[in-house]
């Protein structure tokens, strides 16, 4: 009888495969176990939790929130990020031609501290947005006039946070459409808008398609900005739901695994209907012929669309991020400017007192850097594989790998909380249930961020090495990882600031010993103290932003010694 012999690449791709089986597919399946049990350690299945789910007048409402919240915020998150994309990619507008990443900062405000940012500035009665108003107004009123705690105040918010990933993926798909296209219709007499409407965005649909299918599951899964905004004014969405079904007592997690397992649905519904509508026609437009970007002149409109996305950056960024710094520096939330209210108790309480604060940065910074540097390792790995072997199994690999993009992330909690709460392995009510739930999720940026320099770095350098005698694990160690180092020090650094900055999981999964920095500020939320709130979420903002400048600092010698080694 033939055997067949195991080598080194088979073995690692087994042992690859098995690691992500256990990461991502186990889970789901305990989800969908957990939703048809009877109780918890049941062996008997039912029906009865997605009954109660579709049945139960209080959660059809939520359901029917849910979707409202959706189609508002996609529908504006969806106009604000086509539109900026083609002023950046496709005209001169002033300052963001050239500086494309403009656009971009909102994603460096973790979606939490950017709703409780816009609940400082139009809530009804202490919202700086409104007292100045009602100052600039001389109005006598007590409130007004914007109110955040409604549900256009959420489905706004709930656009800023969604508006980048549109962005993204829409420039990502200019960037690869022939002008030529537009100037054909240009020539045949259309104006610049016709030509968008009928040309250009046709052409770039599997790049609106993809904005809008991450935009959704994204926003599915989003838990903070419904917190924040939603769940004071009794507006419940799909996520929140799940977290009160697991948090109230008497927990009931098979009705919300039931929810988790609708999402999870949804989810995969609209990746279908993605690739459902993308087949039935060819968007190709790069040929074999060189081009270059068309770039429309704008002429005296340059300056009101270099406005509009100002007035966007400002929403996103520069007004939430000052309500945080003047409320977090006030005696109490208020308004009004004054010297007298002028005070540093709040952070020296944060920092200091607040007895989460030592226990929860600890955690945080230990899941982040170990996290971050188990899921590099991982992501270089996986890639390795994918991009540098010709075993069978390694697209399957790829494929399974790239999953929980399409999983939104209160899913995946849940089905990591049915997982590891039971035996054969019990994490629940330690970190390591967080660090397996945060690799799990974000471990798709650390391939691709690994994946696209791994695919710039030319396979002859490996072979020499192993020529020479090298060892794969010499070779992967001494060649592979230095000269991929720029994606490295990218993915680690995107998995450090996602680590640091989430909530949508870890809410469900902590326990009091395994807070971390973004329960904590959820926390302060629960308080209603909102001054030591807006401390702690400055804090972190300053941590995101000393992360990203450090990052861009070693990136930019990463990339140096690169180019130098090519």
């Amino acid at each position: 009888m033939r055997v067949r012999r195991i080598t080194l690449e088979g073995s690692l791709l087994a042992t690859s495969m098995l690691v992500v089986l256990v990461l991502i597919l186990y889970p789901l399946l305990m989800l969908l176990r957990r939703s048809l049990s009877v109780a918890a350690n049941s062996d008997a299945w039912t029906f009865q939790w997605y009954v109660q789910a579709y049945t139960d007048p209080k959660l059809t409402v939520t359901i029917v929130d849910t979707f409202l919240v959706l189609a508002g915020s996609m529908g504006i998150a969806f106009a604000l990020g086509v539109s900026m994309a083609f002023l950046v990619g496709r005209t001169d507008v002033p300052f963001f031609s050239k500086a494309k990443i403009i656009p971009v900062l909102p994603f460096l405000t973790p979606p939490f501290i950017m709703a409780i940012g816009w609940m400082l500035l139009a809530a009804p009665r202490s919202g700086l947005l409104n007292g100045w108003i009602r100052a600039l107004t001389s109005s006598d009123a007590e409130q007004g006039p914007f109110n955040i705690f409604t549900m256009p105040g959420l489905i706004w918010v709930m656009a800023l946070y969604l508006t980048p990933y549109i962005y993204l993926l829409t420039l990502s798909g200019l960037k690869n459409l022939d002008p030529t296209f537009e100037e054909a219709s240009r020539l045949a007499g259309a104006n610049v808008w016709k030509t968008l409407r009928k040309v250009t965005l046709p052409l770039v649909t599997p790049a609106l398609l993809s904005g809008l299918l991450l935009a959704f599951i994204m926003g599915l899964g989003q838990f903070g900005i419904p917190a924040a905004l939603g769940v004071p004014s009794n507006i419940q969405v799909v996520s929140t739901s799940i977290w009160q079904n697991i948090a109230n007592w008497p927990a009931r997690t098979e009705l919300a695994a039931a929810l988790a397992t609708s999402l999870l649905g949804l989810a995969l519904l609209g990746l279908y209907a993605q690739r459902r509508i993308q087949g039935q026609r060819s968007y190709a437009t790069v040929t074999g012929k060189g081009f270059r970007p068309g770039i429309t002149r704008l002429g005296r409109w340059g300056w009101s669309a270099s406005a509009f996305c100002w007035l966007y950056v400002f929403a996103t960024v520069v007004l939430p991020y000052y309500a945080l710094l003047q409320t977090s520096f006030s005696t109490f939330w208020t308004p009004k400017l004054t010297p007298s209210l002028f005070t540093l108790d709040n952070y020296r309480y944060v920092l200091f007192q607040y007895p989460s604060t030592p226990i929860s940065i600890r955690n945080s910074l230990l899941l982040s850097i170990g996290g971050a540097t188990l899921g590099i390792l991982l992501a270089a790995i996986c890639s390795w594989i994918v991009h540098r072997t010709e075993t069978k199994g390694r697209h399957l690999l790829d494929y399974i790998l790239m999953l929980p993009i399409g999983i939104p992330a209160t899913v995946l909690a849940v089905g990591l909380l049915a997982a590891w709460i039971q035996p054969p392995l019990v994490l629940y009510g330690s970190l390591w249930i967080l660090l397996v739930a945060y690799i799990t999720i974000y471990l798709p940026f650390g391939v691709r961020s690994t994946s696209s320099s791994l695919q710039q770095v030319s396979k002859e350098l490996e072979e020499a090495s192993r020529v020479a005698g090298g060892s794969w694990l010499r070779t992967f160690r001494r060649i592979t990882l230095p000269l991929i180092r720029p994606g490295l020090i990218t993915g680690w650094f995107l998995l450090f600031v996602m680590f640091m900055r989430e909530l949508s999981a870890s809410i469900l999964l902590y326990v009091p010993q395994t807070t971390v920095i973004s329960v904590a500020l959820f926390d302060l939320l629960l308080e209603a103290n909102y001054p030591r709130l807006a401390a702690l979420g400055t804090v972190i903002v300053l941590i995101s932003i000393g992360s990203v400048a450090i990052l861009h600092w070693l990136t930019r010698g990463a990339y140096t010694a690169h180019d130098t080694v090519q």
